[in-house]
């Protein structure tokens, strides 16, 4: 099916995965699955990551970040695009990387 954020959560372990939402009070999900399960805690408990952001900040960001890998003339290449994405995104996922080597 598609993905759609009030059915789907996002999971920052393991390199970032979907998977199914774990509450119906927050707008949208995303956690650290890996850390939630290996403190054993219940799903019901996990810490919803975005409790803790700013959505205007995250709109703002989001459409910077979609301004430079899809600019309206220019940049059609589609490993080109992949790999500048790639280059933004790997520095977010390295901190979950060396948790999950730790745990």
């Amino acid at each position: 099916g598609s993905l759609w954020y009030g059915t789907d959560a996002i999971d920052l372990s393991h390199g970032g995965r979907i998977v199914d939402r774990c509450s119906r009070r927050a707008r949208a999900e995303m956690y650290l699955m890996d850390a939630e399960q290996h403190l054993t805690i219940s799903s019901w408990e996990y810490m919803n990551v975005l409790h803790n952001v700013c959505p205007e900040t995250v709109s703002a960001l989001s459409q910077h970040a979609l301004d430079r890998w899809f600019p309206a003339k220019g940049l059609r290449n589609q490993k080109k695009i992949w790999a500048k994405i790639w280059r933004d995104v790997l520095p977010v996922m390295k901190p979950s990387y060396n948790m999950q080597a730790s745990c």
